[in-house]
């Protein structure tokens, strides 16, 4: 697929892409839902796990706990892609990681 002359790497939108409620509502999904501690690596061989540059903990968004917010997310990764990208349309695939950090 040939980039469209008009591509734009930089994106600014006129309002935020969520509102304040929907972030809320992540906080308290993510809360809620299990976690994990977060690495940098894998646990293989090869890719060593370091934990020296993140320590926290993570959970994952289910689709099924945030349909709207999903659906507005979709929303604004079709309408940039048609005016800054022109790539084939995209998905939302993967549900959304929610990281908890400590302080330090």
């Amino acid at each position: 697929m040939k980039e469209p002359n008009w591509k734009s790497y930089i994106v600014k939108t006129e309002r935020p892409v969520l509102t304040s409620q929907q972030c809320d509502e992540i906080i308290r999904i993510g809360q809620n839902e299990p976690k994990i501690d977060a690495t940098i690596g894998t646990d293989n061989k090869s890719i060593k796990v370091d934990n020296k540059y993140r320590q926290s903990t993570i959970s994952w968004l289910p689709f099924a706990k945030a349909k709207i917010i999903y659906q507005d997310i979709k929303y604004w990764t079709e309408a940039i892609n048609n005016n800054h990208f022109g790539f084939d349309t995209p998905e939302v695939t993967e549900e959304g990681q929610y990281a908890e950090y400590t302080k330090d």
